[in-house]
């Protein structure tokens, strides 16, 4: 299989990927009268940079995961953009 040959871990240079995979978006909490949300940032060891995100008990919590998963080697935030439509109540 083609991902089983692949050693990410040797991978010198990100760039092609850092470029791709860009943050899309930054972070912020203007909606936050609507949806309660706390923002922040933590430092990442893996990207050797700031990491940003918008949920605590979501984004942040997962991101220390990939930090301490051995296996994780290279990640990226807000890396896609998700169309959602705002419910109208």
């Amino acid at each position: 299989m083609y991902l089983k040959e692949m050693n990410w871990s040797v991978k010198a240079d990100w760039s092609k990927e850092d470029k791709l995979y860009s943050r899309k978006r930054d972070v912020s909490n203007k909606d936050s009268r609507e949806f309660e949300h706390l923002i922040g940032k933590i430092y990442s060891h893996k990207m050797k940079r700031g990491v940003q995100y918008e949920s605590f008990w979501g984004e942040c919590l997962f991101y220390y995961l990939l930090e301490y998963d051995p296996q994780t080697i290279h990640y990226y935030e807000q890396s896609v953009i998700v169309p959602i439509k705002k419910l109208i109540l």
